[in-house]
């Protein structure tokens, strides 16, 4: 079981944890949108996304997935280890060497650039330029996908754009590159204003595309699940802070379980709790020796990561990954382009909140009623399946998964798990109940929710956007909306 309980912690600690054919035809909905200005679709990070050697015979994924011959490799390789070397890591040396093969390909330099040769698949025109990845979207979930699809769908495959990138480079660089998609769509429409959307890890390109660039080129910008404000996740994990308390890990467990009785038996008989004390003692044995030897080289040299750390946290974080006087020389580079990440971070309230002052018509979409990864103290709140509500909502007060915020008000769920009160666009801002990180499922009705926004003319808010309430809730599998549960 403590073996066991390693590989999913180990896992968990990595993992943050992204048609019919078009050739320019358009749809009968799209037609009513002919005057719309063009779309950039900025995508979140994919792990599947990247590839060695990319374009070549050899290509393969950067990620090459987890099974249950992964698992039994670690319970054997740490048996081995025990047994040969009598060694003090045995646990963490295995998960380490199971970890690498799986995603050592991931890895960056001491400059933050890629070790090995990584490439990705890029689309640079309008997805009229590009019928096959237009025939294949929207058949997932909750993916960047469903909203390409579904946007071609409405405003033609001339006007959407669709902006990949390696999300392991820095969002510094990445913001030139999304200027270009820009620029290009500005170009080829002969217009002076583009919508923005951007997902996930999109959110800390878009922050410095908004520093370097500034928004006189955007009419919309839409966060979407969107990292803008970025996470507790990231800035708790790189200070070293990680802990599993028996809150998060009864929370994670009654998701996946589904099944009340079971979860009622393992907590009452105590056996969550044991499972916490058990993982944290683990945890503290072996943090420092999983970072030495896998994490500050694979996701500890991703600046995107850094990006989404609190920046007066920064500080806290450099000095736990690189923590030596001989880290620091090493890693200087790196360093120095975090602290240029940290400048454009400590001014996100000046950049983000004058878009309406500016004349950008924005929103903000997430989720919530999901359990966070529980290796953080704030992973008892609520997220979207892996990222922070709170600050998906732009700085929103939430509650305890499971729990009330105890009081009603203008900007509170009916559910009372979130007030938008102080949120950065409380006018502008939609929550999501049970839809997922990225809620963009083709055809769905959150799909729908964004196009709307994207749609409307003008500045779309709470009150004035027709058939979507502030607060939606919505069924898992069809992202369809539902009624309120009741209390």
């Amino acid at each position: 079981m403590k073996k066991i309980t390693c590989l999913v912690l180990t896992v968990l600690m990595i993992f943050m944890p992204a048609f019919s054919l078009y050739a320019g035809a358009e749809t009968q909905n799209s037609q009513s949108y002919e005057n719309a200005v063009p779309l950039v679709i900025v995508r979140g990070m994919d792990f599947g996304g990247l590839y060695v050697d990319y374009g070549t015979p050899d290509q393969q994924s950067c990620f090459k997935g987890i099974g249950l011959t992964d698992a039994a490799s670690l319970l054997i390789n740490t048996a081995i280890n025990l047994k040969r070397n009598n060694l003090s890591h045995s646990i963490a040396l295995a998960a380490v060497d199971l970890c690498d093969d799986i995603m050592g390909s991931f890895a960056c330099d001491e400059n933050g650039d890629s070790v090995y040769n990584v490439g990705y698949e890029r689309f640079f025109g309008s997805m009229a330029q590009f019928p096959e990845k237009v025939a294949s979207a929207g058949e997932d979930k909750n993916c960047e996908n469903g909203l390409l699809k579904g946007a071609v769908d409405r405003f033609g495959a001339d006007k959407v754009y669709y902006f990949t990138y390696d999300f392991r480079k820095d969002p510094y660089i990445l913001a030139d590159e999304l200027k270009e998609y820009i620029d290009l769509a500005l170009a080829e429409h002969n217009t002076d204003k583009v919508n923005l959307i951007n997902c996930s890890m999109g959110g800390v390109v878009t922050d410095c595309y908004l520093y370097k660039y500034g928004s006189s080129a955007l009419q919309k910008c839409v966060f979407l699940s969107s990292t803008f404000y970025g996470t507790d996740l990231t800035t708790e994990i790189l200070q070293g802070n990680i802990t599993v308390s028996e809150e998060s890990l009864f929370n994670l467990l009654k998701g996946i379980l589904n099944n009340d009785f079971l979860i009622k038996f393992l907590k009452t008989t105590g056996i969550i709790r044991t499972l916490s004390k058990v993982a944290n003692t683990l945890i503290q044995n072996e943090k420092d020796f999983i970072f030495d030897e896998f994490l500050r080289e694979t996701f500890g040299t991703m600046l995107s990561v850094w990006a989404t750390v609190q920046p007066d946290k920064i500080e806290n974080c450099i000095d736990y990954v690189f923590g030596t006087s001989e880290l620091r020389e090493k890693y200087a580079p790196l360093i120095k382009k975090i602290h240029r990440l940290q400048n454009v971070l400590s001014r996100r309230d000046e950049l983000i909140k004058t878009l309406p002052e500016n004349g950008v018509e924005v929103a903000v979409i997430a989720s919530y009623n999901s359990s966070g990864i529980p290796v953080y103290e704030s992973s008892v709140y609520h997220t979207d399946g892996g990222l922070d509500t709170r600050w998906m909502l732009g700085g929103a007060t939430v509650s305890k998964l499971g729990e009330s915020l105890g009081y009603t008000g203008e900007y509170v769920s009916p559910d009372g798990c979130i007030d938008l009160t102080d949120a950065i666009f409380p006018e502008y801002t939609w929550a999501l109940r049970d839809a997922g990180h990225v809620p963009a499922k083709y055809g769905s009705d959150s799909c729908e929710l964004i196009l709307s926004v994207l749609s409307y003319d003008g500045q779309p808010t709470v009150k004035t956007l027709d058939g979507f309430s502030q607060f939606q809730a919505v069924d898992k599998e069809t992202l369809n909306f539902i009624p309120f549960p009741e209390k």
